[in-house]
C-alpha cells in the first residue's frame, strides 16, 4: 500500500480551505494553517499554547455547546457541532467544526485535530428564514384577531356596544401598545374619551379637535415617524413614537383612535424600529377601516330603526312603536298584577284649522302641540 508522503500530507494541510487547528494531549495548540489565520486573525504565534476556546469563544458562544465540547475531549471522543467564535478584531462568525481524537499504536491520546469550516452565511439564511417565519405567524395571529374583532364589530347595534368591542379588541391586537378612542361629543366642539387599553386613562379626558394634527389636517399622523415631528396638543409629553387615526363614516368625521407605541423612541428610529412601526400601522390602518365600516353600518341601522317607529314630522313615536311597547307594558302588567292606564286626546277642530289655514299652518301646529306634550313628564 502506498502511503502519501509526509511533506505532501503537510502541503495538503497547509493549502486546506478549511481551518486545521492542532493540539497537543492536553488541548493546547501546537499548530494551525494559514486558513485558520485568515478566518480568525490570529496567527500561529498568537494562540500557541492556548486553548482555542480561551482565545475564540465570546460573550455570545453557547455555554451549552462549550460545555458539549469540553465533555468530548475528556472522553476522548470525536463532535462535530457549530458554535459561535469570535475574531481578532471582536467580530463574531460561526464555524462548524470537527474535534478528533489523535491515538498512537498503543491506544495512547497524543493529539486533537480540529477542522472548522466557517458558516456565517448559512446561519445567516437560516436566521432569516426563521425570522421570516415568525413575522408570518405573527402577522397570521394578528390578522386571526382583526377578524375576531370584525365578527363583534358587525355584531353591534349600538355605539355603546363598539366602543365595548373595540377597547377588548385592541387590547389583544395591540398588547404591547397604550390606547384610546375619542369621539365628537353632540356639540362637535370637542372630542370626549369613549375607552381605552393598556393603561388607566381619566374618563372625563376631553381635548378640542385643532388640538390633534391628525384632526387638523383629515389624516392620520404618526410622531416620530419622520426626522421632524411635532406633538400633538392632546399629548403632553410623548414616551415614544405615537399615531393618531381619524375615523370616517360616511364620509363624516366621528373619532379618533390615538396609539401610543412607548416601546419605541420617538426620534431616531433605526431601520429595525422603522419597519416594526410601519407594521403596527398596518394593522392599526385595517382596525381603522374595519371601525369606520361597522359604526357607518350602526349609525344606518340605528336612522332606520329610528325612522321605521318614529313620526317624521312631530318627532313622537308611532303607531308601530305604540303596538309593540302596548303589548310589552300589558304582559307585565299582568305578570306583576298592577294596573295600567293609558291616556287618549285628541285635538279639536283641527280639521277645520287645516282647512282655513293650509297644510304648512297645519304642520306647525302639530309640530308645536308635539313640542309641547314632549316636554310634559
Amino acid at each position: 500500500m502506498n502511503l502519501c508522503p509526509p511533506n505532501l500530507m503537510q502541503e495538503i494541510v497547509r493549502c486546506a480551505t478549511d481551518s486545521v487547528i492542532c493540539a497537543n494531549a492536553s488541548g493546547e495548540v501546537i499548530w494551525v494553517n494559514q486558513q485558520f489565520a485568515e478566518m480568525s486573525g490570529y496567527t500561529l504565534e498568537e494562540v500557541v499554547g492556548r486553548r482555542p476556546g480561551s482565545v475564540l469563544q465570546g460573550p455570545e458562544t453557547d455555554p451549552a455547546t462549550v460545555a458539549m465540547i469540553r465533555k468530548s475531549i475528556q472522553h476522548q471522543k470525536e463532535i462535530t457541532t457549530e458554535i459561535l467564535n469570535y475574531r481578532k478584531d471582536g467580530s463574531p462568525y460561526w464555524i462548524k467544526l470537527t474535534i478528533t481524537p489523535i491515538f498512537d499504536e498503543r491506544g495512547n491520546l497524543t493529539n486533537f485535530l480540529s477542522i472548522e469550516r466557517d458558516v456565517t452565511k448559512y446561519r445567516e439564511l437560516i436566521d432569516q428564514a426563521a425570522s421570516a417565519s415568525e413575522r408570518e405567524k405573527i402577522k397570521n395571529n394578528d390578522l386571526k384577531l382583526i377578524g375576531q374583532m370584525a365578527n363583534w364589530l358587525f355584531s353591534a347595534q349600538s355605539l355603546e356596544e363598539l366602543v365595548s368591542v373595540i377597547g377588548e379588541s385592541m387590547a389583544h391586537i395591540f398588547p404591547h401598545a397604550h390606547g384610546a378612542l375619542y369621539l365628537y361629543s353632540n356639540s362637535r366642539d370637542c372630542l370626549e374619551y369613549a375607552a381605552g387599553w393598556g393603561i388607566e386613562r381619566d374618563k372625563e379626558e376631553h381635548f378640542k379637535p385643532d388640538n390633534c394634527w391628525a384632526l387638523r389636517r383629515g389624516k392620520n399622523y404618526t410622531y416620530g415617524a419622520q426626522e421632524i415631528s411635532m406633538p400633538c396638543g392632546h399629548v403632553a409629553e410623548p414616551k415614544g413614537a405615537y399615531a393618531c387615526m381619524p375615523i370616517i363614516a360616511h364620509g363624516d368625521m366621528i373619532g379618533m383612535l390615538h396609539f401610543d407605541f412607548f416601546r419605541l423612541p420617538r426620534r431616531g428610529l433605526n431601520e429595525g424600529e422603522r419597519l416594526r412601526l410601519e407594521r403596527k400601522l398596518e394593522l392599526a390602518q385595517i382596525c381603522v377601516e374595519q371601525i369606520s365600516l361597522a359604526t357607518a353600518i350602526v349609525r344606518l341601522q340605528s336612522e332606520l330603526r329610528t325612522n321605521s317607529v318614529k313620526d317624521p314630522l312631530t318627532g313622537l313615536w308611532n303607531r308601530r312603536w305604540f303596538l309593540d311597547m302596548a303589548a310589552n307594558e300589558l304582559r307585565r302588567a299582568t305578570k306583576s298584577n298592577k294596573p295600567l292606564a293609558m291616556v287618549m286626546l285628541d285635538v279639536d277642530h283641527f280639521k277645520r284649522f287645516n282647512d282655513e289655514h293650509g297644510h304648512d299652518a297645519g304642520d306647525t301646529a302639530l309640530k308645536v302641540l308635539s313640542a309641547h306634550l314632549a316636554d310634559i313628564d
